[in-house]
């Protein structure tokens, strides 16, 4: 049996577009979590080599910033849910960082 509408020509333009949406905010997600991955990985660099405070300090920034796009993008999405808590049980975000942007994780 077809989806009544299925053979409009309208229909189908509709959801073609409404594919490239989704795809579009696949590419999003993938790209903004994998910049939280890139800066986290740079800190972790940073941390087992040099110890410039002021490195440090703008390390942790583009973290909090990675961070906070990341949630951002999650729930612009539609994935609002414990946002918080599955960005921070999927990534090893520095305490200094939710200090920073003024979060908490405590246990419920």
């Amino acid at each position: 049996m077809q989806n009544p509408g299925s053979d409009d020509p309208r229909m189908q333009k509709l959801a073609a577009v409404e594919r490239e949406v989704m795809n579009e905010k696949a590419s999003a997600l993938g790209i903004t979590g994998r910049k939280l991955q890139a800066s986290l990985g740079e800190y972790q660099r940073h941390r087992r080599g040099e110890r410039d405070p002021q490195h440090s300090r703008e390390l942790l920034a583009r973290i909090a910033r990675n961070l906070h796009d990341l949630l951002i993008q999650r729930e612009a999405i539609g994935l609002p849910y414990q946002n918080l808590e599955w960005v921070l049980g999927s990534y090893s975000v520095p305490r200094e960082v939710l200090a920073k942007l003024g979060l908490r994780n405590d246990p419920p």
